[in-house]
């Protein structure tokens, strides 16, 4: 069997920003997603057959992790379908989740096409991994005071526009969580994956999340570049989480 000593050392690649109490907001850590990117040192060792490794030692910090990829399909899916597994982990980027009680948990960027990459939120000490999202761009990364973490993608549609998509996990579980609109106080808007801009992201103290998008009656750019001229209002959407 073999054995590959991937290590990788990683500082707080994270900007905690927190919010005034006078803004009635959680205490949740806001962190724009600033990425240092890293050279890890690959090792392999050779066995008895020809085998492709199966488990890494990941060092994050202080801690030193396995990955066993038999519980990572997605990312074993993907090791897989290359000629040299160990030259494309080394391109990989992982950033951590920086709270305490989060240590051993990251999002790791892959398959990266120009821009844009696929997303996983992976538990090191409970091996266990969800997808988030495919070619997209990671823009903010928020966790909530209840181990709530919410991750702001955006991509360009058609028309050039940057529009946005929030996924919401469970940091606990590893589980996605599912959100909603209240159809009665917002009346016409519903919530669609990269539908519109989205300018502003935060937990609240009731653990709902607040997004603020453009007031513009569609989101031609034509129509965004009159709407910053204005000022740039927004209105203020609350996500309830299910």
């Amino acid at each position: 069997m073999k054995h590959v000593l991937f290590c990788m050392v990683l500082g707080m690649v994270l900007i905690v920003a927190s919010c005034s109490p006078d803004q009635g907001q959680a205490t949740g850590e806001d962190k724009e997603a600033v990425k240092e990117k890293v050279s890890p040192a690959v090792e392999a060792q050779k066995g008895e057959d020809d085998e492709a490794p199966k488990k890494f030692r990941v060092q994050l910090g202080a801690e030193t992790y396995t990955i066993d990829l038999k519980e990572h399909p997605i990312l074993h899916n993907f090791l897989s379908a290359s000629s040299d597994p160990e030259e494309k982990l080394a391109t990989m980027t992982f950033i951590p989740i920086t709270m305490n009680e989060h240590a051993d948990k990251a999002l790791i960027e892959f398959a990266c096409h120009e821009t844009r990459c696929s997303y996983l939120l992976m538990d090191f000490s409970d091996e266990g991994s969800i997808l988030l999202a495919d070619l997209a761009k990671l823009e903010q990364v928020q966790v909530s005071h209840d181990s709530l973490i919410a991750i702001k993608f955006s991509r360009k549609n058609q028309q050039g526009v940057t529009t946005h998509h929030v996924e919401i996990a469970d940091l606990e579980a590893i589980s996605e969580k599912t959100f909603s609109i209240d159809s009665y106080t917002y009346s016409g808007i519903s919530y669609e994956a990269y539908q519109f801009p989205i300018e502003k992201m935060k937990w609240t103290e009731s653990g709902e999340l607040t997004i603020h998008i453009p007031q513009v009656e569609d989101y031609a750019s034509y129509n965004l570049e009159n709407w910053r001229a204005k000022g740039s209002p927004t209105t203020e959407l609350i996500l309830t989480i299910n």
